[in-house]
């Protein structure tokens, strides 16, 4: 668990943008540009994370729409479009889940398992 505020860090293979910039592997410590986080999620092949304002980012492989978009890769920090202050985030293989402050549970991506909570597909 990061502390509220805290740079994130990213360094590896960035394959598909998953470490949240466009060039290729990084091998030396890279910090996320002009953003804190309070609280991140790693998935199979996206990252998504949250800020202490409850505004939520992503990046990535998103072929699923695990990042509430419709590019197939996004690989730089997105800002996904959530009207509610989200307070805690989950990621799975394709999969996205967002808890807003008022406890209603947001899900997107990949549901063949029915993994999104509504149903398969």
């Amino acid at each position: 668990m990061i502390k509220r505020h805290d740079k994130l860090l990213m360094w590896g293979s960035n394959k598909d943008g998953r470490l949240g910039h466009s060039s290729t592997d990084i091998t030396s410590i890279y910090e996320i540009p002009q953003l804190r986080f309070a609280a991140v999620a790693l998935g199979s092949h996206h990252t998504t994370a949250i800020t202490e304002d409850g505004e939520v980012y992503g990046w990535g492989r998103n072929t699923s729409a695990q990042l509430g978009d419709a590019a197939d890769i996004v690989s730089v920090p997105t800002r996904i479009a959530v009207k509610a202050k989200i307070v805690k985030v989950a990621a799975g293989w394709g999969h996205t889940l967002l808890l807003d402050s008022d406890a209603v549970a947001y899900s997107f991506g990949c549901n063949d398992n029915g993994q999104l909570g509504h149903g398969n597909r």
